[in-house]
């Protein structure tokens, strides 16, 4: 390869980066984002309003089974953290920083929709008392993710993206609540469906959340001078432990 072509190839390879810069940049490019991001949501939050309509009907005709209100509640807590989801995805703020590369998006899909596989894996027959605590840690993990993700508004992202500083309720005490009580939630499903390969998954989804929060914090240090302090005054998701 001559210089020539070289210089050419350098120059056409900066010509795209900037025009997909300059068009990720753009307010309704987001927004079409947040508009796709929402729909596939909405997919899996029809199932789960199919789900708790059949569970709703389900515990009228069977009073007292404590299996089936723990089930209820689950997937009421659920739905209402993907409604608040669904609905920042539309009309939370332009972001004034994204990571650079594959690999932070990478992460994030990874630790966003990895979990989703063990619908395709082969799931034991959970005892009631698996199902009980399952679906209670369930139903916790997704209450405490609606609230994170209220008060993060309009700063909330599935990338590692920076919109506005959040340091107040839960982000006060962690840098990554909504990402603790996901992962509480999802422990929750792990004792109520426990195997090897469940378990193996859960491992593999945690080391992407773990992977994107570090993610995240290279671009919230480099969008805010702040960051540092609030950093060194935080937990990353277990308050005095790590």
């Amino acid at each position: 390869m001559t210089d020539e072509t070289r210089e050419a190839a350098g120059t056409s390879s900066r010509s795209l980066g900037e025009l997909f810069l300059a068009v990720s940049s753009n307010r309704w490019f987001n927004i079409s984002c947040g508009v796709g991001a929402a729909s596939v949501f909405l997919v899996l939050l029809t199932a789960d309003i199919v789900r708790l309509l059949d569970v709703f009907s389900t515990a009228q005709s069977d009073e007292g089974n404590v299996q089936i209100y723990a089930q209820l509640a689950a997937l009421t807590t659920k739905v209402i953290f993907v409604c608040l989801m669904m609905t920042l995805f539309v009309f939370r703020r332009q972001p004034i920083s994204k990571a650079k590369g594959v690999l932070p998006r990478f992460a994030a899909l990874g630790g966003t929709f990895l979990i989703f596989l063990v619908a395709v894996l082969p799931l034991p027959e959970p005892t009631l008392a698996q199902s009980v605590v399952g679906l209670t840690l369930v139903c916790l993990g997704s209450a405490l993710s609606a609230i994170a993700i209220s008060q993060l508004g309009g700063s909330f992202s599935i990338m590692a993206e920076a919109r506005k500083l959040v340091t107040t309720g839960f982000y006060g005490f962690v840098r990554h609540p909504l990402y603790l009580a996901e992962e509480v939630a999802i422990i929750g499903m792990l004792v109520q469906n426990f195997s090897l390969p469940v378990l193996g998954l859960v491992i593999v989804q945690a080391g992407f959340q773990l992977w994107r929060m570090k993610n995240e914090e290279t671009v919230l240090e480099q969008a805010f001078p702040e960051y540092g302090e609030y950093k060194a005054s935080t937990a990353r998701i277990i308050y005095g432990v790590y």
